[in-house]
């Protein structure tokens, strides 16, 4: 039985698949082939059972994330062939007041990481995440 795509990846990079994924599928077809494997993967193999519940989710996350890490060609390419991927590090928005770091700058980078992820947390809490309900519905007056 040949490998899934997941599975390919992780014998190309065994601590990282998906920086494997990253960094080696340019195909929209394949890119949604590691998808799929990647979220049957979590549905099997999650550490908890709030992964195993919701593994796409938790997929576009770990995707998203990875992005971050990456050019705009590829995070562009990712996120243009599987939808609801965000990368955390283009939640920089006018509105937020958060622009993109200077990469040369530690400080800036630092500084725009944790403000990214208060962005992140934020939205979690307003949105829900995993099937748990926004922030919102369970504080009560």
């Amino acid at each position: 039985m040949k490998p899934n795509m997941y599975q390919q990846m992780a014998k190309l990079e065994p601590e990282n698949p998906i920086h494997a994924a990253l960094v080696n599928l340019t195909e929209p077809a394949k890119i949604v082939q590691f998808f799929d494997s990647y979220v049957a993967h979590c549905k099997q193999h999650g550490d908890t059972p709030e992964v195993r519940k919701n593994p796409e989710a938790v997929a576009r996350i770990n995707i998203g994330y990875m992005l971050g890490y990456t050019n705009p060609a590829t995070t562009k390419r990712w996120t243009g062939s599987i939808e609801g991927i965000v990368n955390p590090y283009s939640i920089a928005t006018p509105q937020l007041g958060i622009k993109q770091p200077d990469a040369s700058n530690a400080g800036d980078v630092a500084l725009h990481t944790l403000l990214t992820g208060l962005a992140i947390g934020i939205e979690i809490r307003r949105k829900g995440y995993m099937g748990k309900p926004p922030l919102e519905t369970v504080i009560k007056d």
